[in-house]
């Protein structure tokens, strides 16, 4: 059974192709499920890109307490991503439509 939801491209990518084919399958299935009303579907796939973006942020050598990997081979839960990335901005993150991205992403 494919659960595929995206189509493969014919085009070269360049930089990381997992990455990419990961992300443009996960926003295939978020359309899908909004499109079917699955909306806690589509919020638990969109938690989890998040995620993975903060987990990358908060990772990084840069950063002044760089995260980890805890017990179980397991990185934070999201509300802790998100209490790290504050501690990390403590004057918040403006972006676009926010004027706190970090406040704007934890509601």
């Amino acid at each position: 059974m494919n659960l595929r939801k995206s189509e493969r491209l014919s085009t070269e990518i360049s930089g990381n192709v997992n990455k990419y084919e990961a992300y443009r399958e996960a926003w295939s299935r978020i359309k899908f499920a909004q499109e079917n009303h699955f909306f806690l579907e589509a919020i638990a796939i969109q938690e989890s890109i998040i995620s993975d973006r903060l987990i990358r942020l908060l990772s990084h050598p840069a950063i002044s307490n760089p995260l980890t990997i805890g017990n179980g081979g397991r990185y934070p839960s999201f509300s802790r991503l998100i209490d790290q990335w504050r501690k990390e901005f403590p004057a918040g993150v403006q972006s676009g439509l926010y004027q706190d991205l970090i406040a704007a992403v934890d509601k």
